[in-house]
């Protein structure tokens, strides 16, 4: 679970105020939604989880109008994704010295790391505050964690790098 950045049309966008949702992807459901007003984050984290919990407990006694099993359930092992190995894209924000020559440097790196751009911004310096840096916005095409992070470290050693990469994930 981690912070991410999803696109406007999809449901979650439009939770508001003190709504709470949860956007669950499972083998056997497929995606679902759940949403309902928030209490706060514990008595919410634990609402969630202790409904799952009892969910599952209901479906193993087949219970609580659970369908019987006409097979007994596979309990088939399912191996987690390394975390480098993930595939998603990233936004990016880079505070940097304003010369020439930095977009170039951080845009050699993502590439020489595998990591293709999608879109790049980078803010006019500010009159009156010439030795404060300047952000650079990237958006990656879909990317490798593992490559990203990778990119990510040599760019933060950068000489002309003054705030380091601050990395969001952006559903697809």
């Amino acid at each position: 679970m981690h912070p991410t950045l999803i696109p406007r049309n999809w449901l979650l966008a439009d939770v508001a105020g003190a709504k709470n949702a949860v956007y669950v992807q499972s083998y056997a459901l497929g995606p679902s939604l759940y949403y309902g007003a928030g209490a706060g984050m514990l008595p919410t984290a634990m609402s969630v989880v202790s409904d799952m919990i009892e969910i599952s407990r209901n479906l193993v006694a087949r219970r609580g109008g659970a369908p019987s099993p006409t097979a007994p359930y596979s309990q088939v092992a399912r191996p987690m994704v390394p975390l480098a190995d993930v595939r998603t894209r990233y936004y990016l924000r880079i505070g940097v010295r304003e010369q020439p020559g930095v977009l170039g440097q951080l845009m050699t790196i993502l590439g020489a790391h595998g990591v293709s751009i999608a879109q790049v911004v980078q803010e006019d310096r500010a009159v009156g505050r010439e030795h404060e840096p300047v952000r650079v916005v990237v958006l990656t095409h879909e990317a490798r964690e593992g490559d990203m992070r990778a990119a990510l470290a040599e760019i933060d050693s950068l000489a002309v790098v003054c705030e380091p990469a601050r990395v969001i994930r952006m559903a697809q």
